[in-house]
């Protein structure tokens, strides 16, 4: 609270250089403000008996004119009614809490008694004044007082901001749900402490159907387990020392409008990302101080102001980006850390006491063109080794060389951009960071993304400019790539880092292939495409190597196996409840036949097989015996094919029988494995003759019957070769020996 007693002083100091000419009213105010700024360190490093003699001349004062008051004439108001507080009852009440710190040993001055000193300090300083004849020196007191009152009641309103979070009383018996604790406050429910043990932590948006609004005041304070936590979405406050002190905490994510409270997250070790979402406006004092492993850390796009030591201590910090919202940096912000490099937005107007005080790696600093600022001589305390950049002829150039530090020239004609250590680039136009600018930046034959002024190194996607598309990989356009890239709800082919809208074809990404159709994914197709001569099948623009059947394309059928098209295949192929015939990769929708399938041949009929055929097929010159759309090699009998009868042996016609062949039930003559009927004679089978008559043996027959010249005997269809004995066949008789007739 000293910082804000001291900066009142100093306004009073600052409008009496106001009266000097206008040559050298900064340069006066600046030593003005120095030598108040080094009186009030001393005095604060004075003797504890110096100051308790300080007190008793105070406290002598205040009893004298305690004295005057009870001269009061009769028209006084009575003791027991409220007495508005005067200037001397209110130094009284300072004197008082001066003694009683003094007696308690406490080294901090109260908010209220720096606004009563500062109340006092400025009615002195405007009485001292009053008579003043210079209009400019009136006008500059007002000025500075009203900025130090704004500075203050921006500070009250935020000290109000965070007390208002909690009112004055907390719940004596928390809710208690799995790990967490929490109280509900009106509308509000707030988060007041974690028991678990969890390494990876998204805390909850709701505990037992309540959202979490809150996290309160050391709600994680000194835990020890939490390693990586998310912070969701709609948590609107995180309070006072809620991550303090985290020994194993890593990295933390705030994703929503959050604003964060004093020494909120600071402390820790090991922590080494702080993901801030771009909506966050009030980040509070020391918030994210002495976490000495953080090495980089980008500021929120929307946030104005950054508190007092916001990030001190943070040893290990070597880049920051500060956005082009921010107006003013406070008193000891980035003090002990190890920027190299600070790149300051237009929008800063302030910056306080020690704002980047003790960076003992700072290099260079770079002030905006055409910005003047409020600062502190001692802004940069400790840190000798900056070189300070600066526009030619402006009112930083004066200030830099009445420091008389190292400085150089922006150049004002600069468009490019500029690096600001590590891999922080900015884009500069004309020597002015362009913070509003987002799009693409051709520098030194490189196009790179740029977003809000600055290099985004972790974009990756698509880019229109000059109304050509462009893929962006790690933050520049990535000229060797050939691929898909997202774009507006579709997906596009990317050839050379530049859209390709003539292009069809297939494109791998992530371990899969689509198909592109002059240079967009077409996720309703399904066919087949050709990819450096080979036909693959697509099955939704996705490439299925899973697949294996018949595919129509330009009313042909063809046949894919594990997704590509198999021109050397002849078989068959099942397709919709049917089997198909293929030939060298496509249905053959003429071809009647046999064809072999897994060692087992079927019967194909237009192109299709026939289960409900039964007869015979031919191959190569052979016919085979089908039952069924199946080649029966079992099978020994007749066949009928194109009205006439054939004799099938084991599933073939032999063609060489001549004989007899028995069929259901009886036996017929066939020559040269075809039935002919009107056949009469003997036939011989297995030694035996039988009578034939129709091609059929007729059992029934008993005579004579010629063969060769020669009669034989036949007894029932049998020739019987054991008799012999005299027979009548046509009204003669006749001698039969062994069968044969006697002439």
């Amino acid at each position: 609270m000293r910082r804000k007693w001291i900066t009142k002083v100093a306004a009073v100091c600052l409008s009496a250089a106001m009266t000097a000419t206008p040559a050298v009213q900064s340069f006066a105010a600046e030593e003005a403000t120095s030598a108040i700024q080094t009186e009030m360190l001393e005095q604060d490093l004075q003797k504890e008996q110096t100051e308790e003699d300080d007190i008793s001349v105070m406290a002598e004062e205040v009893e004298s004119e305690a004295e005057s008051e009870e001269t009061v004439t009769e028209g006084s108001m009575p003791e027991s009614e409220s007495v508005p507080e005067t200037e001397e009852s209110a130094e009284e009440t300072i004197a008082e809490n001066v003694e009683e710190t003094q007696t308690t040993g406490a080294s901090e001055i109260t908010e209220a008694e720096i606004t009563e000193e500062s109340s006092k300090l400025e009615t002195e300083e405007s009485e001292s004044f009053e008579n003043s004849s210079e209009t400019e020196s009136d006008e500059a007191i007002e000025d500075i007082s009203e900025e130090v009152v704004e500075e203050e009641s921006e500070t009250q309103e935020e000290d109000q901001l965070k007390e208002d979070q909690w009112g004055t009383e907390r719940p004596v018996v928390p809710f208690v749900s799995g790990d967490f604790q929490y109280t509900i406050l009106g509308e509000e429910t707030i988060l007041l402490k974690y028991t678990g043990s969890e390494a990876n932590l998204t805390i909850p948006s709701y505990l037992d159907g309540h959202k979490i609004n809150d996290i309160g005041e050391k709600a994680f304070y000194e835990c020890s387990s939490i390693i990586n936590v998310v912070v969701p979405e709609q948590v609107s406050w995180i309070g006072k020392q809620a991550f303090y002190g985290c020994q194993n905490l890593q990295s933390i994510t705030i994703t929503g409008r959050t604003s964060i409270g004093e020494d909120a997250i600071s402390h820790c070790p090991k922590l080494e990302h702080i993901n801030l979402s771009d909506s966050i406006t009030l980040i509070g004092r020391d918030a994210f101080s002495y976490n000495e492993s953080l090495k980089s850390i980008v500021l929120p796009e929307k946030l104005k102001r950054l508190d007092v030591g916001v990030l001190e201590g943070c040893s290990s910090l070597e880049e920051v980006v500060i956005k082009g919202n921010v107006t003013s940096i406070e008193y000891a912000a980035f003090m002990y850390t190890a920027l190299k490099k600070v790149v300051l937005p237009s929008s800063v107007n302030y910056l306080g006491w020690y704002a980047f005080g003790f960076c003992n790696n700072l290099e260079t600093v770079y002030f905006p063109t055409g910005v003047s600022y409020r600062l502190e001589q001692m802004s940069f305390e400790g840190s000798d080794n900056c070189v300070f950049y600066v526009e030619r002829g402006s009112w930083m150039e004066q200030q830099i060389k009445y420091w008389k530090v190292p400085y150089q020239y922006i150049n004002s004609n600069f468009t490019g951009l500029l690096n600001a250590g590590e891999n922080l680039w900015y884009y500069q136009r004309n020597g002015r960071i362009q913070w509003s600018y987002t799009g693409l930046v051709m520098y030194e034959g490189t196009r790179y993304y740029i977003k809000n002024g600055i290099v985004d190194w972790s974009y990756n996607g698509v880019v229109v400019s000059g109304g050509v598309i462009y893929y962006v990989k790690n933050g520049f356009v990535d000229v060797s790539y050939a691929g898909l890239a997202s774009y507006q709800n579709q997906w596009l082919f990317m050839k050379n880092g530049v859209y390709d809208n003539s292009y069809t074809g297939l494109c791998p990404y992530n371990n899969s292939w689509y198909y592109i159709e002059k240079g967009q994914l077409k996720w309703d197709y399904t066919g087949l495409t050709n990819y450096y001569g080979t036909w693959y099948y697509v099955q939704n623009s996705v490439l299925d190597w899973n697949y294996s059947g018949l595919v129509l394309q330009d009313n042909v059928w063809y046949y894919v196996e594990n997704g590509v098209l198999n021109w050397k295949y002849t078989g068959l192929c099942p397709y919709n409840n049917s089997w198909y015939y293929i030939e060298k990769g496509v249905l053959n929708w003429k071809y009647t036949g046999l064809t072999k399938y897994y060692d087992t041949w079927y019967y194909v009929e237009k192109g299709m097989l026939n289960w409900n055929y039964t007869g015979l097929a031919k191959n190569y010159d052979t016919w085979y015996y089908v039952n069924k759309g199946v080649l029966d090699w079992k099978y020994t009998g007749f066949c009928q094919y194109n009205k006439k009868w054939y004799y099938v042996q084991n599933g073939v016609i032999t063609w060489k029988y001549t004989g007899l062949v028995f069929y259901q039930g009886k036996w017929f003559y066939v020559q040269s494995s075809t039935l002919v009927w009107g056949c009469k004679g003997l036939v011989q089978r297995a030694g035996e003759w039988y009578y034939i008559e129709n091609s059929t043996v007729n059992w029934n027959y008993t005579g004579l019957v010629q063969y060769n010249g020669d009669w034989y005997y036949v007894n029932k269809g049998y020739m019987n070769w054991r008799y012999s004995g005299k027979i009548w066949y046509n009204g003669k008789q006749y001698t039969i020996k062994n069968g044969l007739v006697v002439k």
